[in-house]
């Protein structure tokens, strides 16, 4: 069985810079800990298979739009960076294994453009990237097995780089005072 404990805090705030561009800026912090347990079949502790976690993140991220043509095309561009520290910690009954700590950086930009074609029909555009980091376990830690006589090691890569993905998307929003339809192809 196992503890999963998510807490964090964001902070975000927006600015007129004039009447064509706003600007917003944000900060998030998220603290994410893992906690594992085992137990023999007698309900006696056992050493859990997963070391207990730790994963501290600390992004920023900044948008400005701008409107242009009296706000016939609304050009957006932003970008978010994301220190990370991942850490296998100390875990009670798990005497093979050694914890250690991995801290990178990650970098995700993103753009997008809205424009006026008649009054009405607006065509979109947007295309951004994100990423998924490396589990703590595949980036941090040194676990020794024995399984049948022959020892096993595991040991986390910390120049593991994150998974990352782009998305695109392109569609057109038709809107009139009581109905609103977007239509967007995406692909990721």
């Amino acid at each position: 069985e196992g503890d999963l404990r998510w807490t964090g805090v964001q902070a975000r705030d927006s600015w007129a810079v004039s009447r064509l561009s706003s600007i917003v800026v944000g900060l998030d912090y998220e603290r994410v800990k893992s906690v594992s347990r085992s137990f023999a079949r007698t309900g006696e502790p056992t050493a859990p298979f997963s070391a207990d976690a730790r994963k501290d993140t600390v992004g920023v991220y900044v948008e400005n739009t701008l409107r242009l043509r009296e706000d016939r095309t609304v050009v957006t561009l932003g970008g978010r960076l994301d220190h990370i520290t991942t850490e296998t910690l100390d875990t009670p009954l798990k005497t093979n294994f050694t914890p250690s700590k991995a801290t990178f950086d990650v970098f995700n930009p993103s753009v997008g453009l809205k424009h006026e074609l008649v009054a009405g029909l607006r065509a979109h555009f947007t295309v951004g990237r994100a990423f998924i980091p490396a589990e703590a376990s595949m980036l941090t830690g040194f676990t020794t097995t024995v399984v049948g006589g022959r020892t096993q090691i595991n040991q986390g890569n910390p120049d593991l780089k994150p998974e990352r993905s782009t998305s695109f998307d392109a569609g057109a929003e038709w809107s009139s005072q009581t109905t609103r339809v977007d239509v967007t192809a995406f692909r990721t």
